[in-house]
């Protein structure tokens, strides 16, 4: 459920900064659930953990109110060693679908794709950036608002399967926490958006999960941080999941 506040946005575009005072929706939040059993990554999502996990459904229009012309349902849970996330991305027309064979971190958006974007400290200053498109091609990139710069060193050892159905695809992932760098003081409240890009019908359309919008503002930065929703309820021990420091943003 979204509520309504006033915040201040700060937006650095092709070089120019500009503040904008906005009503605006919070975005979507949900509660997920830790996992006894992990997941097998195939891209199947017919392992018995799914059937509990937290649904993210109802993905609505980049720019816009609108729902998505077709349905993407996403899955999301975790264990003490990683994020897992299960996407069907409906599809009648999976023959008119772009996708190429791309190396790992080339330019998967532009192809039929999913995004995702998280921010486990919650701090709205920096994200991880993860895509991968149907043929199971990913990119991964760790993003700071203090360039905003790709830290190109940081690469996941995470994982994705993807599978070509009749009338869908489907996506299985799984990030390793120890890839996050968490700090050692954690909460259970993280930000989170996923989205999909589609090609099919011969021009782009954009849908997410928690869309970032203010109030009498239709354009907003899909990457502002502050602007992702919430997955809650994660209790790790971090001790166990801390990976290598974050690089430092250059001067």
């Amino acid at each position: 459920m979204s509520r309504l506040f006033t915040i201040t946005l700060v937006f650095c575009l092709t070089g120019i900064c500009f503040s904008v005072s906005a009503e605006r929706f919070t975005g979507y939040n949900t509660n997920i659930s830790r996992f006894e059993t992990a997941p097998n990554i195939d891209g199947r999502l017919d392992d018995p953990c799914w059937k509990s996990a937290a649904v993210l459904s109802d993905f609505v229009l980049r720019y816009d109110e609108e729902p998505a012309r077709v349905k993407t349902h996403a899955r999301i849970g975790y264990d003490a060693r990683n994020l897992y996330v299960a996407i069907e991305c409906i599809e009648p027309e999976m023959k008119k679908m772009t996708v190429s064979n791309r190396a790992d971190d080339d330019k998967v958006w532009r192809d039929d794709c999913i995004e995702i974007l998280l921010d486990p400290d919650n701090i709205s200053s920096e994200y991880f950036h993860f895509a991968v498109n149907a043929l199971g091609n990913k990119y991964d990139a760790w993003i700071s608002s203090a360039g905003p710069w790709k830290a190109s060193d940081w690469d996941s050892s995470w994982t994705a399967r993807t599978r070509l159905n009749r009338n869908s695809w489907t996506i299985e992932i799984a990030i390793p926490l120890a890839d996050l760098m968490l700090p050692a003081t954690l909460g259970d409240r993280w930000s989170f958006n996923i989205f999909r890009h589609r090609y099919t019908g011969g021009e782009l359309e954009v849908s997410w999960w928690s869309p970032p919008y203010c109030k009498g503002q239709k354009r907003v930065e899909k990457t502002e941080p502050g602007l992702f929703g919430i997955i809650k309820g994660i209790r790790l021990n971090v001790s166990d999941s801390v990976g290598e420091k974050k690089p430092a943003p250059p001067d």
